[in-house]
């Protein structure tokens, strides 16, 4: 049965999501402070987190850090009062998956869950793409190699790596890689920094010079490109 661990400290809210999750027939454990949601992480494993950003004793900011620096890969789903875009880019630029402004309607909540849980539980494969260098993608493990070298990747670089390499020597918009990161709820001029920032660190990570890259090309006025040979 697919595990959710819920964090909120409002204790009402915290139960209405126990019981319509458990009516979905997931398995629902709770937390109402962010230092008991990284006890219970290190004891035991989850499907998914949904994780609210005003919590006592440890926010919810420190937990999705803490969980993405411990290489921890599983889905997070941020729910929040915070509802301006500064807030949501900053979420998702730390790590999470998604972010769900409070209040929000609990069919699009189960919809957003379903959705992440589909995503993070595709058949582990490896996909060669025909860029070169040659990327090895491990989807079970959000793991990329290059040349045979373990990359050290954040989910969101792991995720937009994917997608250009998919469609190598084809331009990727900005939509589209917000499309794959988050779906279709957010896009402004923020969420455009926000992947510009995503696209600055994966060139620092795969180009041998990222002010002058070889292989990951800006389109502008349009997106990006993954080349297959260096130019």
């Amino acid at each position: 049965m697919t595990t959710i661990l819920v964090v909120d400290d409002e204790l009402a809210l915290l139960e209405l999501l126990r019981y319509n999750l458990e009516q979905q027939q997931f398995q629902v454990v709770t937390a109402a402070d962010g230092q008991k949601a990284l006890e219970l992480l290190e004891q035991q494993p989850f499907d998914l987190v949904i994780l609210d950003l005003m919590l006592p004793i440890v926010s919810g900011w420190e937990v999705i850090q803490r969980l993405r620096a411990r290489q921890m890969s599983l889905p997070v789903l941020m729910l929040s009062a915070l509802d301006k875009a500064p807030d949501k880019v900053r979420g998702l630029n730390l790590g999470a998956d998604d972010y769900l402004a409070k209040p929000f309607d609990l069919a699009e909540l189960i919809s957003r869950i379903q959705a992440l849980l589909r995503r993070s539980q595709l058949p582990a494969r490896v996909i060669k793409s025909s860029s070169k260098p040659t990327f090895v993608i491990d989807e079970a493990n959000f793991c990329i190699y290059q040349n045979q070298q373990l990359l050290n990747l954040t989910k969101t670089e792991y995720q937009i790596l994917y997608l250009l390499c998919q469609e190598a020597n084809r331009v990727v918009t900005r939509p589209q890689i917000a499309q794959a990161l988050w779906g279709s709820g957010i896009w402004n001029s923020s969420t455009s920094r926000a992947i510009d920032i995503q696209i600055s660190h994966l060139r620092d990570k795969i180009e041998q010079n990222s002010k002058q890259p070889q292989y990951l090309k800006t389109v502008r006025g349009f997106g990006y490109r993954l080349l297959n040979q260096k130019e």
